[in-house]
């Protein structure tokens, strides 16, 4: 349903508990959409979600107390083409550059991070025929 849902951990029980459930898309999109990967930033600080169809990397600001997402940006994915259809994205482990696997875009787009904002800025895509995966 386009969402993420964020979970209160208990330890000592291994007990989940839901806190939070919170839309990968902007308020009002009526379109149809297929979220893919979900990832945190190396440093905790963000979380970021690929939408199918809406071609946007939603992007949420973690409350270092609570856990809970804020949402800041939703960035558009098909970088050079009409089309993305991210498949999946990686983060590198440096938390400086984030790849796209833009499938039906037949691209894979290379955004360079803002650790401090935590939002992906368009560097560069290179044409690749149906990439799927990302991996560092």
């Amino acid at each position: 349903d386009s969402t993420v849902s964020v979970f209160a951990y208990t330890p000592a029980t291994g007990a989940l508990a839901e806190m939070q459930h919170v839309s990968t898309l902007l308020a009002g999109f009526t379109g149809e959409n297929y979220p893919s990967e979900i990832a945190v930033a190396p440093s905790g600080r963000f979380v970021y979600c690929a939408n199918r169809l809406h071609d946007s990397l939603a992007v949420f600001a973690v409350d270092p107390a609570s856990g809970r997402l804020t949402p800041i940006a939703h960035v558009p994915l098909a970088g050079p083409h009409e089309t993305a259809f991210p498949r999946h994205f990686a983060i590198d482990p440096t938390g400086e550059w984030l790849l796209v696997a833009n499938q039906r875009g037949h691209n894979v787009a290379v955004f360079r991070m803002d650790t401090d904002t935590g939002l992906p800025e368009f560097a560069s895509a290179v044409d690749i025929t149906t990439p799927m995966h990302i991996l560092f």
